[in-house]
């Protein structure tokens, strides 16, 4: 879990970042109201309908398919939320980013995995903040429950076997840097347009 290590190290400061603007705090403390929830179901819907296609086609254009399986793709669980929301499709107007290396795209999951792993926590204080209690469900932080936790172990071996170098660490770092900037750039802007 080295390279798992490092890449935690090195994007800390983004990764707080990334939770403040995404209202990390008024989930645990269980003050998120329904508006608050609304836009969190509308980003990331729409950081999912963008990072996952280009995270698998960046893992089979840099023949990295043995970390295909990894991916479990959330948008069925996104839409049942959207649609129980009544919320139309946003464009949040940011760059995607370009994840040009093998590294950079292992560092991209790296960052999209990892955002799994709270799922089960955030699912658990949604269910009891009484200012949801209206929502029969939370489908999308619900779904984490669906991807076993002992994946993640397995994905950071698999990684310490891929990033070697130093090379390989510098680059994963900017593939996951990238990314965090995008998911905290959408959790910080709001929506200006609808399909």
């Amino acid at each position: 879990m080295q390279a798992a290590a490092y890449l935690r190290q090195k994007t800390q400061g983004l990764h707080q970042q990334t939770e403040a603007v995404a209202l990390g705090r008024e989930i645990m403390d269980q003050t998120l109201n329904l508006d608050q929830y609304r836009s969190l179901i509308s980003k990331n819907h729409f950081l999912h309908n963008n990072l996952e296609p280009l995270l698998l086609n960046g893992l089979r254009y840099h023949h990295l398919t043995d970390f295909t399986h990894f991916l479990h793709p959330r948008m069925e669980a996104l839409r049942a939320d959207a649609h129980l929301l009544e919320l139309p499709e946003i464009n949040y107007g940011v760059k995607l980013p370009e994840l040009r290396s093998s590294n950079e795209v292992l560092g991209g999951l790296y960052v999209l995995l990892g955002s799994n792993l709270g799922g089960r926590v955030i699912y658990k204080a949604l269910k009891e903040n009484l200012q949801l209690r209206e929502l029969p469900d939370f489908h999308f932080y619900g779904s984490s429950g669906n991807h076993p936790a002992k994946e993640w172990p397995q994905f950071c071996r698999m990684l310490d076997s891929y990033l070697l170098s130093e090379s390989d660490l510098a680059g994963a770092k900017l593939g996951a840097e990238a990314v965090f900037r995008l998911v905290r750039d959408v959790h910080a802007t709001p929506a200006y347009s609808e399909s």
